[in-house]
């Protein structure tokens, strides 16, 4: 080893074991800063439990009298981007469609009611078992709250849909409605059945990340 070499890696060594204090405010200072620029830079990927839920609400009659209840998700993502839900999937398993208004000491009228949902007139969950929403637009319009900007699919059916969506701790909610014909949830009796149900459906989404 030639003597330049050999004082090269001599004085490296001696200069990573050397210690070398700083005051408390100069920690104080670097640590902030360091902070401050994960969060400028935070690019985050976060899963959705499966404890989150979609809840629904359909009326009839124009609002004279209503149902509702909740599906369950199955599976879904966010990408988080300098703090904004950027991007993200949510996938909804509509074989989980619950009837809640109905009391459970009534089982034959919510179980009927459940499984006229899950039947081709409304959501035909033996040919359709997903729905999907999948955007990749977000805004920020107050703190903690966004628009975003995406893909709803019932049906295989694929359309815009554009809804609010806030942070609640460590829940973020989002509510939208939309008209059922647009997806083909299209109840097929007569005219009369057919007008008895409102044409509205409101959603209310809450995504529990892990």
């Amino acid at each position: 080893m030639n003597k330049i070499l050999w004082f090269l890696l001599t004085a490296s060594i001696v200069a990573c074991g050397k210690e070398e204090k700083i005051s408390s405010d100069e920690a104080k200072l670097i640590h902030n800063s360091y902070a401050s620029t994960r969060l400028e830079n935070l690019t985050d990927s976060l899963s959705i439990s499966t404890k989150s839920l979609v809840y629904w609400k359909g009326t009839k009659m124009r609002g004279l009298g209503s149902h509702e209840g909740v599906v369950n998700i199955e599976y879904g993502h966010l990408i988080f981007e300098k703090g904004m839900p950027q991007s993200g999937l949510i996938q909804v398993n509509m074989q989980t469609i619950q009837v809640t208004d109905i009391p459970e000491t009534d089982p034959i009228p919510r179980k009927n009611l459940t499984e006229h949902l899950k039947n081709e007139d409304f959501f035909d969950v033996d040919n359709f078992p997903i729905a999907s929403f999948e955007w990749a637009e977000c805004s920020l319009v107050g703190e903690n709250v966004w628009n975003i900007r995406g893909k709803l699919k019932i049906k295989e059916i694929s359309k815009p849909l554009q809804l609010t969506v806030q942070r609640k701790g460590n829940i973020l909610e989002g509510e939208f409605q939309i008209n059922r014909f647009d997806w083909d949830i299209a109840y097929r009796g007569s005219w009369v059945d057919r007008t008895l149900v409102d044409p509205d459906i409101l959603f209310r989404v809450e995504l529990i990340p892990v």
